[in-house]
Parts: structure tokens; C-alpha cells; sequence
């Protein structure tokens, strides 16, 4: 799997500067090397009860700050800081030696520890940029995407998340999820785009998109992976959109991803579709608290030949972020935290 990214945490053509333009017209890929895509763009979601007045008495508003928004409303609201160092940070190898400079950048937030043959880093916020119409959390986010050079891992990218709340004040019932617009089909085809279905796996905590018409198209998914707190505890919401519709605005955006709703497959329908995937509720106590809060959130990326094999790989992508890669018949060794996951 070939999958575009770039240090706004973007992932998908959108990740390109100037986005649908880019000359081979590929967000994602499966296989890679083929001319089949699946991802226009895709980012993530944070929305909280927050206290916006510089008193911290005043009235708490449902904000909600995305990575990628759609059609409607600001398209991103992450940028990078302006420092040379603002970049993504690159390592190939478990024994990658540490880059000039990380512990200055990162500090306690990310501890230098190479996972992957593909590692990728990047820190971003939502009050770097001035957005038209957005109300930042002051949220600052750390992004890390891990991928392997194994069978075990075709078509798996892991990308897990650190979220600080470098505001004042604490963010009160905050849900995380993945907004996603993804367009599988063959680019050669006319309107690809439109003739795709969204649809949700709840034991595999997945939502996915598929084409039954773009021949040779293949499926593409993504799967919640770790939560700040115990899945059973928490309210998993799976909202799809058909046509050009994307939530908007704030107060819409947080009532749909607080819902706890998971709407039934799009399929027989077919559209240009894209859908929201995310949970909780979590507290983000502000970094200046004596307790303060870094939730810690992953996901997977996951595509596949067909529906069968795209589920094969969502339980692949979990025992690989709890377990490792398989090497001669055991699993390479992981830290892991009381819900399992790399650290």
C-alpha cells in the first residue's frame, strides 16, 4: 500500500499542495503501482466542551477542531509551527540511529524508539494558522505512522496520535474520530467516484468503503485501534454522508460525532461518499493542570483484493500494533500499555 501524507496530518490527495491536482490523480494505493485509488482526503477530528473566555467563567460551546474537513466549512484547521524543524520526521529501521535534534523538538512527548521499516513523525496544532470561521482548542497533536516491509503488514498503515491541550482550560466530553473522503475506483473510469458504499464492521470497530461496478477496484478501510479509555466504556460513532455533504458547522460536527450512532450500510446505494468514525467521551486537562492529560488515540489504514481479505487485514493491523511483526515463528518484542498498543 502507497499512501500520500504530509506534517498538516492529511492523508490522501489532499496531502498534495494543490491537492486533486497532482499529476497521477492517486491519494492511496492498492496494490501500489496500480492506477486504483481510494483516498481524496482524510484527517482527524477532536470536538470537546470548552470554556472559550479568557475568565474561563463563561459559557462552555461545542468546538470542533478537523484535519480535514470536505466540502463545507474550513478544509484544514492543523498546521505545523514555522520553524525549519516543523517537518516530518523520518526513520527506516528499528536500528535507525536517533535524528540531530529530537529530544530538543519532541521532549517527553515522543521518546526517540524506532518501530517500523517506515517510520514518520510530524507535530501540528489548530492556533498555528489563523482559519476563517474555526475556534481553536489549542490543541497540539503529535502523529506518528508506522509501516512494515512484511507480508504480515500488506496493506496495513498504523498512525497513532498524542493530543495535548496547551489552552487554560479543560476540554469537558471530547470525542476523537477520522474524517474520511474516500473515492475507490479505476482513475480511468468516468466518475469513479460515484459509485462507491460505505460500511461498518462492529466487531472490528471498521468502517469501509467499496465499489461493486469500478472494475478491479479494491477496498479500503480503517480500524479503530486504541482509545484512551476501554472500548466498553465508550460511545463508537460510524456516520456516513452520500453526494457532496460534509457536517458543518461546529455545533453540527460535535453532535454528529458525540452521537454514538452507527448508521447501517450505504449499500445498495452507491454515491461519492466519505464518513466519520471516532469515540468517547475523554477529558483533555490543559498541560498547565497538576494532572494534566495526553490522550493517546490510533487507528489503521487498510486495504485489500476484496471484502474478505480488507477484514483479514483489520485483525492483522490489531495483533500488529499489540503484538509486533511475526518473525521466525514469534512475535518481535513491543512495549505496551494496559490496552496493548506500541509506545
Amino acid at each position: 500500500m502507497k499512501i500520500q501524507m504530509d506534517n498538516r496530518g492529511v492523508f490522501g490527495l489532499q496531502a498534495y499542495p494543490g491537492g486533486a491536482q497532482n499529476p497521477n490523480g492517486l491519494g492511496l494505493e492498492y496494490p501500489a503501482g496500480t492506477t486504483v485509488e481510494h483516498l481524496f482526503g482524510s484527517g482527524i477530528w477532536v470536538g470537546g466542551l470548552l470554556d472559550t473566555t479568557a475568565s474561563g467563567s463563561g459559557t462552555r460551546i461545542r468546538v470542533v477542531s478537523t484535519g480535514y474537513q470536505g466540502w463545507e466549512g474550513p478544509l484544514f484547521e492543523f498546521y505545523p509551527g514555522s520553524s525549519p524543524a516543523d517537518t516530518i520526521w523520518k526513520t527506516f529501521g528499528i536500528g535507525d540511529p536517533e535524528p540531530p535534534g529530537w529530544s530538543a523538538y519532541w521532549g517527553s512527548l515522543l521518546p526517540f524508539r524506532p518501530l517500523s521499516d517506515n517510520d514518520n513523525h510530524c507535530l501540528y496544532s489548530d492556533n498555528n494558522v489563523v482559519v476563517s470561521g474555526a475556534v481553536p482548542m489549542r490543541l497540539k497533536v503529535a502523529q506518528s505512522s508506522f509501516s512494515w516491509n512484511h507480508p504480515y503488514a500488506d496493506g496495513i498503515l498504523i498512525v497513532e496520535y498524542r493530543i495535548v491541550n496547551a489552552g487554560p482550560w479543560t476540554i469537558d466530553s471530547a470525542y476523537i474520530g477520522l474524517f474520511s473522503e474516500i473515492d475507490v475506483g479505476e482513475i480511468g473510469e468516468s466518475l469513479y467516484f460515484m459509485d462507491d458504499y460505505s460500511g461498518y464492521y462492529p466487531s472490528l470497530r471498521t468502517g469501509f468503503v467499496a465499489s461493486p461496478l469500478s472494475f478491479g477496484s479494491t477496498p479500503v478501510g480503517i480500524r479503530l485501534l486504541e482509545a484512551p479509555r476501554p472500548w466498553d466504556s465508550l460511545r463508537i460513532t460510524f456516520q456516513w454522508y452520500p453526494g457532496i455533504q460534509s457536517p458543518f458547522p461546529d455545533s453540527v460536527r460535535y453532535s454528529l460525532l458525540s452521537s454514538g450512532a452507527i448508521r447501517p450500510d450505504e449499500y445498495p446505494a452507491l454515491s461519492d461518499t466519505r464518513f466519520l468514525l471516532g469515540c468517547g467521551p475523554f477529558q483533555i486537562r490543559p498541560s498547565g493542570d497538576p494532572n494534566p492529560d495526553t490522550l493517546k488515540f490510533a487507528v489503521a489504514f487498510i486495504a485489500a483484493e476484496n471484502l474478505v481479505e480488507l477484514r483479514d487485514a483489520g485483525v492483522r493491523a490489531l495483533d500488529i500494533y499489540q503484538n509486533g511483526i511475526p518473525i521466525a515463528g514469534i512475535k518481535s518484542s513491543r512495549h505496551s500499555n494496559e490496552q496493548g498498543g506500541l509506545q
